[in-house]
């Protein structure tokens, strides 16, 4: 039997959060026995981290307009006394935790995550006029292996010099909308062409169905790859006088290898949009100003490298074979894509992963 170990970003993940955590309690041992000094790990952990911690680090005189959508800084939300009979005792309540949770805060610092994550933000709670849903996606073209991105030509700065913006297609999710939806339909929209989800082999807390027998989760999934949180004010889309928080969700998407662009998709605001295939590299340059974009784009790249790879790993070949073979011989597999050796045997179905001529990490 094969290790999937060796093919899972989870046991990578989980060494990351096992270092840090070592470098924690060494850092605050040296702390404690040198009050006056800091250490090496602490220094660091003062530096910016994540492309969203570079931008939060950076003088206002060096941010522009394109850098709306990296997550806001952790904030402990203010508590209000309620009107309900009971509405003291609730309040205090609420006081006695957000003391807590700052005691913790000061203390511990926040909670921190993978290496891809910011550390956790409070405990929240939104009314419905006080945040708004969205979906992103990163457009990939396995064939080529190049990334889409949109352009848009902003007005001239006060030396005359035009302003550039490279983005990623996202927007709100309408009503009755799920979030796969609207990513799908705010990809067509604004690039023109029609995209369909891409499977890769990712670490997600979804729960698998009961039927399914992948227990270690190797097979590729389409669940989002990141959620990012932004504070917005009145005259950013909400419809409240005070703003309010929106969430996006990012999905990788795909591209056949000669897609043919549709016009007039996109909306009145939308018509200087401009869609490029552009190589990694080229794409992460054009990003470098935007901390939130370039982590997204980079991470789901090497996910999609990762899963090409592993694909071609024979053992990896015969085992996802085998798992279908079980899967076929427990009866009907609706909405289940099985291996080519599988379904040869059995007669049915037809393996529907993605896979590339060649497929190069980004540094």
């Amino acid at each position: 039997m094969a290790n999937p170990s060796r093919w899972s970003l989870t046991r990578l993940l989980s060494g990351d959060a096992q270092q840090r955590a070592r470098e924690n309690s060494t850092s605050s041992a040296q702390s404690r026995n040198n009050p006056g000094t800091q250490s090496a790990q602490q220094r660091h952990a003062q530096m910016p981290q994540t492309p969203q911690d570079v931008e939060r680090h950076r003088s206002p005189q060096t941010q522009t307009s394109t850098q709306q959508t990296s997550p806001p800084n952790h904030r402990t939300s203010h508590t209000h006394s309620s009107s309900h009979p009971n509405g003291s005792m609730t309040s205090s309540a609420s006081n006695t935790r957000g003391r807590a949770y700052v005691h913790r805060l000061r203390r511990d610092g926040p909670t921190g995550f993978s290496k891809f994550s910011t550390p956790a933000i409070p405990d929240s709670l939104f009314f419905a006029e006080d945040f708004m849903l969205g979906s992103g996606m990163v457009i990939i073209q396995p064939s080529t292996g190049k990334i889409v991105l949109l352009h848009e030509e902003l007005e001239r700065d006060a030396r005359g010099h035009v302003q550039h913006r490279w983005f990623l297609p996202k927007g709100r999710k309408d009503v009755g909308e799920t979030l796969e939806q609207a990513a799908l339909r705010e990809a067509y929209e604004e690039s023109g062409y029609r995209v369909d989800f891409l499977p890769v082999i990712m670490p997600y807390n979804a729960p698998t169905p009961p039927t399914s027998l992948d227990g270690l989760r190797l097979r590729p999934v389409t669940e989002p790859i990141f959620v990012n949180t932004l504070e917005y004010r009145n005259h950013e889309g909400g419809r409240n006088r005070h703003g309010g928080e929106y969430l996006t969700f990012w999905y990788i998407g795909q591209v056949p290898e000669n897609p043919v662009a549709d016009t007039d998709t996109r909306m009145p605001d939308e018509v200087n949009y401009e869609t490029y295939f552009l190589d990694p590299e080229q794409a992460l340059k054009c990003l470098s100003n935007h901390g939130t974009y370039y982590h997204i784009v980079k991470t789901a790249y090497e996910l999609w490298v990762h899963t090409v790879q592993t694909q071609a790993d024979p053992e990896y070949i015969r085992y996802i074979a085998e798992l279908d073979r079980k899967l076929l011989a427990t009866g009907p597999l609706e909405g289940v894509a099985v291996s080519d050796e599988a379904a040869d045997e059995n007669g049915v179905g037809e393996n529907t992963s993605s896979s590339a001529a060649s497929a190069t990490p980004v540094s």
